[in-house]
């Protein structure tokens, strides 16, 4: 059980400061990493910075690079060994991607630049089984649409492989499937269907694609999450807009040998913004001036539902050792909480400018 922890996020840059979330999740012991942008008033260019929180503080470990301050994209993974995973954007126009591996004390073991010449911004990662990091990115260099890459645990490329085209891919997911190989699902243009979904290899071949649809005449859908289990069944989750200005429904679709084995519809979950597969159900966040955190099993059905005082709009949540972390944008800075499994609210910050 981790002890109650109250953070001090602190300022980092001089001037009038506030601190942005751009992702979260699970650090070794009772803490978590955090990638802060922090922003100076009237100023274009922007840094993001890494914090681990320990022992009921937030510490600053480094920083991830020069960001472009109206849009910084980052994406955290923790690493198996302890530390964590980071790939930044960096650049005022997003064309070099920084990834990193952090040692549990943050230090920098490896960084690899991906260089590019337009826009290329991380998407997603994930750790292989020797160690070694898949790292999913959005790249408007040479080919558009989606890229997946291999880095060893020395931080050396393995291959890379051009995933899905798209025009511009508004939600992707990302998981991992059979023996160290992956699956990317994406909303796509360029792609005959709602939103594509391909299996990559180990080595980086794909081996199927699908032209994903969601419900007949229910407009077109993007994907928040996809999930790969041990026996080859591969589950989707989307947010799907529905007619009569009804309220979004997250619509889950398992496919084994055929495609479209089955769906239905999680009402309990309409309007969450964050939505994460866990065993044996789901946990979502959503809200505005209520936000919420909340689990429920396989059928929406609700196990336990937080409300937070604080208003602030979710935009990252991560889960590890049963706890939930979301963190997201205020008015006048960021929101950051661990909420138990019960509900409670393990610990929480508010950074204000």
């Amino acid at each position: 059980m981790k002890s109650m922890q109250i953070i001090v996020i602190h300022a980092i840059t001089a001037g009038a400061c506030f601190g942005q979330v751009l992702d979260i999740c699970e650090a070794q012991g009772n803490g978590a990493w955090l990638a802060v942008q922090s922003v100076t008033d009237l100023e274009e260019i922007s840094t993001a910075c890494l914090y681990l929180v320990e022992d009921g503080e937030a510490i600053l470990v480094d920083s991830l690079g020069t960001v472009r301050s109206d849009a910084a994209h980052c994406r955290l993974i923790p690493r198996a060994e302890g530390g964590c995973f980071s790939a930044t954007s960096t650049g005022t126009g997003y064309t070099a991607i920084s990834l990193r591996a952090y040692s549990p004390e943050g230090t920098v073991e490896w960084e690899l630049v991906e260089d590019g010449d337009c826009y290329d911004a991380p998407c997603g990662l994930l750790e292989t089984v020797d160690g070694g990091v898949l790292m999913l990115w959005d790249s408007w260099s040479t080919s558009r649409g989606l890229w997946v890459m291999k880095v060893s645990s020395a931080g050396e490329p393995v291959w890379k492989t051009f995933a899905i085209p798209t025009l511009h891919p508004f939600y992707t997911a990302f998981c991992a499937h059979g023996d160290d190989g992956c699956l990317v699902a994406a909303a796509v243009v360029a792609v005959g269907g709602d939103f594509a979904m391909t299996a990559l290899d180990p080595t980086g071949d794909e081996t199927e694609m699908w032209s994903v649809g969601v419900l007949e005449n229910l407009g077109a859908s993007t994907p928040m999450g996809v999930r790969s289990s041990d026996e080859g069944v591969i589950s989707v989750w989307a947010d799907t807009p529905v007619p009569e200005n009804l309220d979004d429904l997250i619509v889950i679709r398992d496919h084994s040998d055929s495609l479209d084995s089955w769906s239905y519809s999680l009402d309990s979950l309409s309007g969450a913004e964050l939505l994460e597969a866990v065993d044996g159900g789901f946990i979502a966040a959503g809200g505005e001036d209520t936000p919420w955190v909340c689990a429920t099993d396989m059928t929406g059905t609700v196990i336990w539902h937080h409300m937070f005082e604080t208003e602030f709009v979710p935009v990252a949540m991560d889960s590890g050792n049963g706890f939930i972390f979301v963190a997201g944008e205020c008015e006048n800075g960021f929101f950051a909480a661990c909420v138990e499994p019960a509900g409670g609210e393990v610990w929480s910050v508010l950074q204000n400018r």
